[in-house]
């Protein structure tokens, strides 16, 4: 039978189908799309969406080396270690990989990135990173006790100089300058790292990835739609070079300029670029397409913690014989072969609440209030780590507080309520709420369904503003169950701002409470503590509206000319987020060290002729560029190789693999021993030229 008779009897049997057999077979479809984008965030995109990789010249190598070089003319290689973390690891891989080993540098490279994770300079982890500094050093480094007592005393100036990125380079050297000066083996000069190959890697990775994103860029065969939102809509979008998935968020500039929504969506823009911390939904590019305004934010294919309630609401309570409560229904390990469960038995809702507190800390720091969080805000990735997102209700209070009663029923804060002034106050009110709702899986001030919903607003607002936490609201069973819970919860949801826990001394108070006693920060803080839950990987675990639940307005707007003005408002809205692809590009390296001499991360998927229709049949407007077979390929040379990275970024900072890792850099020590050279730290010179650091300038 001919495909066009296949495609007539397809249309006539959409014609007398029912509305309802219509829905179900587009909300199936839907689903098969999730499905498929799961599969390929774990295999790799099709084969026939990526196209020829665009190398870097060995000119534009050259040239960006020569300025490379220039900028850390003289200097050691802990300046050019300020410069970001794509820096950080091609050094620490270099410093792993050389012959022979130098193992102060390497000793003291993991101190940095020890400190870097720490969440405090004080505490057991910070006093455990300067022992596993003294036990790092070579044994014929005499002074290191002297080394380790005078890092011990630098500690609190190196970690607030890594607070932020990149690095302020003049503070975090004079705070490195009492070490190296005890620790000269360790103050390798810039022109040694120059020649190397992982120099010249560092170049070019550092040049591959400030290419800004152009729609172009992006793949569009498949881009499955994810959320809706009041302005916009986000979906999928695949980078054609890397195979990268992002969440596009597009927002018409009509629309938005037309409703007075600009402000909020330049701090929204802000906020995504602004804060790095990896509990913080970042964005990676902003660019305009078209006629909307485009932000490229890290997909989180794991969904969002309100799926997960749904799910724990339908858990049964006792599982195993030990009873478990909110979040905690969920977890598949069995308490009867985990000691965890014995003294840690709300231990989802702890590693969640705490991912939310570092979150707001984050965004208090860079003096944003978010105003917007709940269970839908809290996105997962496939491994179960969180991140707060969707910041369009965020306001920046550095300068002065801000008012209003902005946000979702049921977390609003007293003082919002009642048009009060306020700054970071509301988000520790909403941090009750949602430490409430992840316990008892329920809000604290609901409205009973009997009230009409154009009185439910106001019945909320009274029931806030006068409704007792202590009294009335303690009285649900599991708040007296698990230990310290009920005072937490009082702290937080205190009416007085002022006298509200995190508002009196900031976040230190609320990681010190006693609900969260024995929990490990810093460990959480360096992405090194494996998450509770693990999603789904057969589904992105998001709901998949179609395109009719689009708002009718939105065509309306995008039928409408661009304000000519918008160029002007919106003039610095395309960039590269430098700090936060360098975060990813790590990532990846991390998972697998070839990915940018293999061009993607994952091998390409060949798609089944039932995928292909599937794909085809969803947007059937797009053109299908296909790549030409490799048979009718002209050969091409053979590529450069290019150093591969020996050592796991994740544990070269990691106390808990201080042990193991000590031990392998050790044996290289032994090895280096028994080689011809003498000295541990002997160097051969470079070729260098009188002025310049390094033979290719």
């Amino acid at each position: 039978m001919s495909s066009v008779k296949l495609q007539a009897d397809r249309e006539n049997f959409k014609v007398y189908m029912s509305a309802a057999d219509k829905l179900h077979l587009e909300q199936s479809r839907r689903e098969r799309m999730n499905a498929m984008h799961a599969k390929f965030l774990l295999n790799g995109a099709p084969k026939r969406w990526l196209q020829p990789f665009k190398e870097v010249s060995d000119e534009e190598l050259h040239q960006r080396r020569a300025l490379f070089c220039d900028q850390f003319y003289g200097a050691s290689i802990w300046a050019a270690w300020c410069r970001g973390k794509v820096a950080q690891y091609h050094i620490a891989q270099w410093l792993v990989s050389e012959t022979p080993r130098p193992m102060a540098a390497c000793a003291l490279m993991r101190f940095l990135l020890r400190i870097g994770n720490l969440s405090s300079d004080t505490g057991p982890n910070a006093t455990l990173a300067v022992k596993v500094l003294r036990s790092d050093l070579p044994p014929m480094v005499e002074a290191r006790d002297t080394v380790a007592n005078v890092a011990r005393t630098q500690l609190p100036l190196l970690h607030a100089a890594t607070r932020r990125w990149p690095y302020h380079r003049r503070t975090f050297l004079a705070a490195l300058e009492p070490i190296l000066v005890r620790l000269p083996e360790a103050a390798i000069e810039f022109a040694v790292f120059a020649p190397s190959e992982w120099a010249l890697a560092l170049v070019r990775t550092s040049a591959l990835i400030e290419r800004p994103l152009r729609p172009d860029c992006l793949a569009k065969k498949l881009s499955s739609l994810l959320a809706v939102g009041g302005f916009g809509r986000v979906e999928i979008g695949w980078n054609k070079t890397w195979a990268i998935p992002y969440a596009l968020k597009r927002q018409n500039t009509a629309m938005v300029m037309g409703k007075d929504h600009v402000d909020k969506i330049l701090t929204e823009w802000r906020v995504h670029t602004a804060v790095h911390s990896r509990f913080v939904l970042e964005c990676l590019y902003s660019y305009v397409d078209d006629k909307d305004l485009v932000l490229a934010l890290r997909l989180m294919p794991g969904g969002d913690l309100s799926l997960y309630v749904k799910r724990a609401i339908e858990q049964e309570v006792e599982m195993d014989g030990f009873l478990r409560y909110g979040l905690d229904k969920l977890s598949v390990e069995s308490p009867m072969n985990s000691s965890l469960w014995i003294d840690q038995p709300t231990r989802i809702c702890r590693f969640y609440l705490a991912s939310v507190v570092l979150g707001l800390e984050a965004l208090h720091t860079a003096g944003f209030v978010y105003r917007d969080l709940k269970d839908r805000n809290i996105l997962l990735d496939f491994a179960g780590q969180a991140r707060l997102g969707d910041f369009g209700l965020a306001v920046d209070v550095s300068k002065r507080p801000t008012s209003g009663s902005a946000g979702t029923k049921g977390y609003w804060a007293p003082e919002q309520l009642d048009k009060r002034l306020y700054s970071t106050s509301p988000d520790f009110w909403t941090l009750g709420v949602v430490a409430y709702q992840f316990h008892c899986l329920k809000l604290p001030f609901r409205v009973p369904s009997s009230v009409p919903k154009d009185e439910q607003k106001d019945v909320l607002k009274q029931m806030v503003l006068t409704k007792d936490f202590d009294r009335d609201v303690r009285k649900h069973p599991v708040l007296g169950k698990v230990p310290h819970l009920l005072d937490l919860l009082e702290g937080l949801m205190t009416k007085d701002p002022h006298a509200r826990l995190g508002v009196r001394r900031g976040f230190s108070e609320i990681k010190e409470h006693p609900y969260f006693a024995y929990f490990d920060w810093d460990k959480l803080a360096s992405g090194i503590m494996p998450a509770p839950l693990r999603p789904s990987t057969t589904s992105i675990n998001a709901a998949a509206p179609n395109e009719k639940s689009l708002k009718p307005e939105f065509q309306e707007w995008a039928e409408k000319p661009t304000p000519k003005e918008a160029s002007t408002v919106f003039a610095g809205w395309e960039q590269v987020n430098r700090l936060a692809v360098e975060e990813l590009t790590v990532d990846l390296l991390d998972a697998n060290p070839n990915y940018f001499q293999d061009r993607c991360a994952l091998p390409g998927l060949e798609l089944t002729e039932s995928s292909s229709r599937l794909i085809d049949s969803f947007e059937e407007s797009s053109t299908r560029t296909t790549q030409p077979d490799s048979e009718d390929t002209p050969s091409a040379p053979e590529p450069r190789r290019w150093p591969i990275g020996t050592a796991k970024w994740s544990q070269l900072g990691d106390v808990a693999s201080s042990k193991q890792l000590s031990h392998v850099l050790h044996a290289g020590l032994k090895q280096d021993r028994n080689s011809s050279r003498s000295s541990l730290f002997e160097v051969p010179a470079p070729e260098v030229k009188h002025d310049s650091c390094c033979a290719i300038c």
